[in-house]
């Protein structure tokens, strides 16, 4: 009889904790249930995470990528939408992760700088380098011209003259 009364009672305590939230299966401390959506990080090895409902998503990391560099993230997996942080997560989400390889990134960044209305650019550059270790002294020149044509047959055109043995001639 004690035992049955002892089960009993503890039956009802463990009925009476459950009831009144505090546990970590998503109540609130007062009895509501708190929402939760996930944001899961496509094109990445980051894993996906939950957050609650409501709450803001600042801008992560920029993940990494051999051989690639990173050029944003994504709303959609065609690159269409930029995400704009902070993202209010009033729903799951999937950020794309956008990765350029490096020519693509150049002329992006290319784009950019001289915009697209510009039919070409050049200009010139000038590297002097000099090196003494012991008694073993290198020196060098470089002299060139870069240029650039939407309209011409080369798009990237390079001209150097070199000299002295840290630079090829």
């Amino acid at each position: 009889m004690k035992k049955t009364l002892l089960v009993l009672l503890l039956l009802i305590i463990s009925f009476g904790l459950i009831a009144c939230g505090g546990d970590d299966s998503g109540n609130s401390g007062d009895g509501t249930k708190v929402e939760k959506v996930t944001v899961t990080y496509s094109g990445t090895s980051m894993s996906k995470q939950e957050y609650e409902k409501g709450s803001s998503l600042s801008k992560p990391t920029d993940p990494s990528k051999d051989g690639y560099i990173f050029g944003g993230w994504y709303m959609d997996g065609s690159f269409s939408t930029e995400a704009n942080f902070p993202i209010v997560l009033n729903d799951s989400i999937t950020l794309y992760a956008k990765f350029n390889d490096y020519q693509t990134a150049f002329e992006q960044a290319r784009e950019k700088t001289i915009g697209t209305n510009v039919d070409g650019f050049e200009f010139d550059y000038t590297v002097n380098a000099a090196v003494t270790y012991s008694a073993l002294s290198l020196g060098g020149n470089t002299v060139g011209n870069a240029k650039y044509s939407k309209t011409g047959e080369v798009n990237y055109y390079d001209t150097a003259v070199n000299s002295g043995l840290l630079f090829y001639d």
